[in-house]
C-alpha cells in the first residue's frame, strides 16, 4: 500500500469513516485482475479509499470508473484524495443512487459494481442499477456478514428473485457477496 493510500487509510480510521477491510482489499485487487472491467461503479465511496484501490488496478485496462457519495463532508474528502493521485479520470458524484437520474451519470453500461453502502437498502441499490449493467457482469456487496441483521432484506430478494450469488467469508465476522449474470 502507498505511502498516500496508508495515510488515506489511517485518516478514515481516525475519523470513524467506514472502509473495506484489509482482506476485502486483497479480494477486490485480485478480482479485478481477474476480471479487468471496463466500466466499473462504486456506490458510496466515503474517503475514496476503496475507489483508489480499484483504481490502481482499472488504469492499466483504460477502464472508466465512477462513484457516488451520499454525504457533502464525504464526497470532497474523496475528490480530494483522487487528485493526491493524479485520479481525475474518475468520476466522482454527490447524490443518492436510489433518487436520482441515473440516465445523467451512467453513459455505459456497468461491468462490475461495487456496493458498500447502506446494507438495508442492498436490495433497493442493485435493482435500480441493474439496468445498466452489460450481460455478463459482477456485483459485489461489502458487510453482508457482520450486518446481517441490516442485509436480511437483500437475502429475501435475492432468494426471492431466484439470483444467485456467493458469499465469501474474508474475515473472522464478515465478508462479502458476488452476484454474477
Amino acid at each position: 500500500m502507498s505511502f498516500i493510500l496508508d495515510h488515506i487509510k489511517q485518516d478514515c480510521i481516525s475519523k470513524n469513516v467506514p472502509i473495506i477491510s484489509d482482506n476485502t482489499v486483497a479480494f477486490l485487487q485480485d478480482f479485478l485482475r481477474k476480471h479487468p472491467a471496463k466500466n466499473y461503479a462504486e456506490l458510496w465511496t466515503a474517503q475514496g479509499f476503496s475507489t483508489i484501490i480499484a483504481a490502481e488496478i482499472l488504469k492499466s485496462h483504460h477502464a472508466s470508473l465512477w462513484t457516488r457519495e451520499l454525504s457533502y463532508p464525504q464526497y470532497k474528502a474523496a475528490i480530494s484524495n483522487f487528485s493526491l493521485y493524479w485520479y481525475h479520470w474518475i468520476t466522482a458524484y454527490y447524490a443518492d443512487v436510489l433518487n436520482c437520474d441515473r440516465e445523467k451519470f451512467i453513459s455505459d453500461k456497468l461491468d462490475i459494481v461495487f456496493i458498500d453502502a447502506q446494507k438495508s437498502h442492498y436490495h433497493l441499490m442493485i435493482e435500480s442499477i441493474r439496468a445498466h449493467v452489460v450481460d455478463d457482469w459482477f456485483i459485489i456487496l461489502d458487510d453482508v456478514i457482520k450486518f446481517k441483521s441490516k442485509t436480511a432484506k437483500l437475502y429475501h430478494w435475492l432468494d426471492e428473485n431466484n439470483i444467485r450469488y456467493t458469499v465469501h467469508q474474508l474475515d473472522d465476522d464478515d465478508g462479502i457477496i458476488v452476484i454474477q449474470k
